[in-house]
């Protein structure tokens, strides 16, 4: 899909990436803050594997209901597989010219993207862990 779409973002794209699962307000607000920067948006979607290793579980949702979810929000140009744990190589091959991430990246070593500008968004406490968090307290009594 990525190859079929290039032509149109021969002007350069911004780029994201994170796993999405259970779509919220901090997923929206990050979208669109990448959106700021121009279109068009490729969003690097964690697969199954990379969210085990990532975050130690499975998502809620599979890769492609979560591929679906993204690709039906306007400030989605296209989502990809980002099967590594970490962005990193997937940058490196794309080679955006905005690289977006969430402010708990912001201590991170990106020396060697000099020529891709990284833009942090302050993160609040919307995130998918911390509802399945809660939801499992709710539902099962342990808070």
């Amino acid at each position: 899909m990525l190859k079929q779409k290039l032509p149109e973002f021969a002007g350069g794209f911004t780029f994201v990436s994170g796993c999405f699962d259970l779509l919220h307000l901090g997923h929206l607000k990050l979208l669109n803050y990448a959106t700021s920067f121009g279109k068009p948006v490729i969003v690097g979607l964690n697969t199954l594997n990379s969210v085990k290793k990532l975050k130690g579980f499975e998502p809620i949702l599979s890769y492609t209901m979560r591929a679906e979810l993204l690709e039906n929000l306007k400030a989605v140009s296209v989502v990809i597989p980002l099967r590594a744990e970490d962005a990193r190589e997937l940058v490196r091959q794309l080679k955006p010219k905005i690289w977006v991430l969430g402010s708990d990246h912001v201590k991170e070593d990106f020396g060697e993207f000099k020529d891709i500008r990284i833009c942090f968004l302050k993160r609040d406490n919307n995130s998918s862990t911390n509802i399945k968090k809660y939801l499992r307290e709710k539902l099962c009594g342990n808070g």
